[in-house]
């Protein structure tokens, strides 16, 4: 298959995001237990198109803002999926553009760090049972912890 001459190991890198922009497709073909990919996340906001597989969060978090979608979505273990999708998604360098400015806007409308605090903050307050006027708050019988409740995210 010749895969040295289209697969290159890199080690550890600390340029991720130069190489998320040098992607045209990034793929996660992953079979279960996928919460919130980071990988996904991460070429969302570079603006690359994604294909993944229909496990865990990645069918919300490829859903897109206002109907559109932000990345392809395939069944699990369903290699001729996998494979149609990238085929067709590099002979159409339109729709990459597409899905990755798709991708983008879904990052910036509701990944940005505001959007994610509001979202922590929801739900972790709804799991205290008592939140103190100093922002510490107790989860059922256990110490309390200190929560930094910024006003203006509340």
């Amino acid at each position: 298959m010749n895969l040295q001459a289209h697969v290159f190991l890199l080690g550890l890198r600390m340029d991720t995001q130069q190489l998320f922009s040098a992607l045209d497709i990034a793929t996660l073909s992953s079979a279960n237990g996928e919460a919130f990919p980071q990988v996904i996340g991460e070429a969302m906001a570079c603006g690359v198109a994604v294909v993944a597989t229909e496990v865990g969060a990645i069918p919300e978090i490829l859903a897109g803002v206002e109907g559109e979608r932000a990345g392809i979505i395939v069944p699990p273990r369903d290699c001729e999926s996998l494979a149609l999708a990238l085929k067709q998604l590099l002979a159409d360098p339109l729709a990459r553009a597409e899905l990755g400015s798709a991708a983008r806007r879904k990052c910036e409308a509701e990944y940005d760090i505001v959007s994610v605090a509001k979202w922590w903050t929801r739900h972790w307050v709804r799991g205290f049972t008592t939140v103190a006027n100093d922002g510490s708050a107790a989860i059922g019988g256990s110490p309390r912890i200190l929560v930094e409740l910024d006003p203006a995210i509340q």
